[in-house]
């Protein structure tokens, strides 16, 4: 009941505005108080910590993260109360602004969406002037990241592959909401059913922790299927040190390349991927008989086998 009385507010937010929904940036708005919540407090935000949020929407949890990075948990929770209670009440809206003698924190949210950008330009005006929030009007794959200490955001699940390997090269910690199933992927290990490609590479970026599953009804509109909320934390050096890669960018490639046959053995996509490797039939043979792994399927290589593979083509200078 409390979530149906949200879907109904947040309607009228959007008609207020005049916004249509699109599904091709794939906008199911959070709505449960409690789920935002629970996102924040997982990300153990810092007084004084720059936040990047991809997708902000009409600013629920950028208000969250704004008021965490100042250290007002209660204010916070005010907040949302009221203005999930009604969005109608305009006065609602606004927080009195409170004097804050710890080094204050920034959220930069980047929005792809012209008229969900204007609308939390003018719902955040405040924050804005006082340089507490920056709002980017850019598409998250196509910028460079400004810098930032921690990812706190409810991704787009068509984007959210590239996002995660995007957020891999930061080298920061993030806490997301994404598609249940590819939470599942993410942690899957070697054999597994939903193991594959972005498994491995996410799993050579981030240690990844499923956390909450988040019911579809906790969105508006309503998607097909529920979420989750799955914190990463990025790969200590002394771990990718130990795979012992030489070169990372032929590591990636040879993930890249052999999941794509990963029901075929190690030796069989290599030789299907050997033009992506400038490699003869022969070499791609030897490679795999040199690592030990004829026989093996690609589906149960884990980043320690890629790596020696990765190696085997690096001693034969691919």
């Amino acid at each position: 009941m409390e979530n149906e009385v949200r879907r109904k507010n947040i309607s009228y937010f959007l008609e207020t505005y005049g916004i249509r929904l699109k599904k091709s940036l794939g906008q199911n708005f959070l709505v449960d108080k409690n789920i935002i919540r629970k996102e924040a407090e997982l990300a153990q935000i810092k007084p004084g910590e720059t936040i990047l949020e991809i997708g902000p929407g009409v600013g629920f949890l950028t208000r969250e993260l704004l008021l965490r990075t100042k250290n007002h948990l209660a204010s916070a929770r005010s907040f949302l109360n009221r203005r999930f209670k009604s969005l109608e009440q305009r006065s609602c809206e606004r927080i009195p602004a409170r004097s804050e003698k710890r080094t204050a924190g920034k959220v930069i949210a980047i929005e792809f969406d012209k008229n969900l950008a204007d609308i939390l330009e003018k719902e955040f005006q405040k924050e804005i002037a006082e340089k507490k929030l920056e709002i980017i009007y850019a598409d998250a794959l196509e910028i460079d990241f400004p810098k930032f200490d921690k990812c706190v955001s409810n991704i787009p699940y068509e984007i959210s592959s590239k996002i995660i390997l995007k957020l891999g090269k930061c080298k920061k910690p993030a806490v997301l909401i994404i598609q249940k199933e590819f939470a599942e992927r993410l942690i899957a290990l070697p054999g597994a059913r939903e193991y594959s490609k972005i498994s491995v590479m996410s799993q050579y970026y981030f240690r990844t922790e499923l956390l909450h599953i988040v019911s579809k009804k906790s969105f508006f509109p309503s998607p097909n299927i529920d979420s989750a909320i799955v914190r990463l934390e990025p790969q200590s050096e002394a771990f990718i040190k130990s795979l012992g890669i030489a070169d990372e960018s032929l590591f990636l490639k040879i993930i890249h390349a052999l999941f794509q046959h990963k029901n075929m053995t190690v030796r069989n996509a290599l030789i299907h991927s050997r033009g992506e490797f400038g490699l003869d039939k022969e070499t791609a043979k030897k490679i795999a008989e040199n690592i030990s792994l004829k026989g093996t399927k690609v589906r149960m290589l884990d980043l320690i086998m890629i790596a020696q593979i990765a190696g085997e083509m690096y001693v034969q200078d691919i």
